[in-house]
């Protein structure tokens, strides 16, 4: 076994050392990094979309390298709340009102937490974190969205970062899907099926995707 393992990481040293780095920088964007600081943003975007270039040029035929690597980048949010959007308190508040049978395409917020025998679950904190724009309007995300927002929210529990996690596991869930058959596809077209990875591995998708639940 440990022989196995020492043949593999000497024929994989540099892509093992590249998705390393990648998580690490990864872990900024779930964990630290906030939406004002924009040099350190863009240069965190930048090295990944370098990453990721280099990845695939190493690893484009390693099936199974890639496929782990690209789970493994998003698995690193699953522990945090999205910090460069607010717009997951919506989500929440949308599914919510989805489950207590009130449409949010009829109701505002601002006027919904002034009702005194509101049952929605945290809606003050879910309130306050969606901002007064969003508050102020109707919702303004599709019905297949809305069943996601419910569905999340039902998964997830009352607390909020168990909605948060269920939509992760369904957008995780969404770009297996798409993983899977933009490979078959990629071959119905005559296209090599690698191709995939530059959707699966795109920094901008995971980030925006699975980081700030933008779907």
């Amino acid at each position: 076994m440990s022989d196995h393992l020492t043949t593999y990481w000497k024929l994989h040293k540099v892509p093992i050392l590249l998705v390393a780095i990648s998580l690490a920088f990864y872990g900024v964007f779930a964990h630290q990094l906030q939406r004002t600081d924009f040099v350190k943003l863009l240069t965190l975007f930048a090295a990944l979309f370098f990453l990721c270039f280099k990845l695939i040029q190493f690893e484009k035929w390693n099936f199974k390298f890639l496929l782990v690597a690209g789970v493994l980048f998003r698995l690193v949010f699953f522990t945090a709340e999205p910090n460069l959007s607010q717009d997951y308190f919506r989500f929440i508040w949308d599914g919510e009102l989805v489950l207590n049978l009130i449409n949010p395409y009829l109701e505002v917020p601002n006027a919904l937490i002034e009702q005194k025998d509101l049952i929605i679950g945290n809606a003050r904190e879910l309130y306050e974190g969606m901002g007064s724009l969003s508050a102020k309007h109707y919702s303004n995300y599709p019905p297949l969205n809305q069943l996601f927002f419910a569905l999340a929210r039902l998964l997830g529990g009352k607390g909020i970062l168990g909605s948060v996690l269920a939509m992760r596991l369904l957008v995780l869930a969404a770009d297996l899907g798409i993983f899977y058959f933009g490979r078959k596809l990629l071959r119905t077209l005559n296209r090599s099926p690698h191709l995939i990875f530059w959707y699966f591995l795109n920094p901008l998708v995971i980030i925006e995707l699975t980081g700030n639940l933008h779907f």
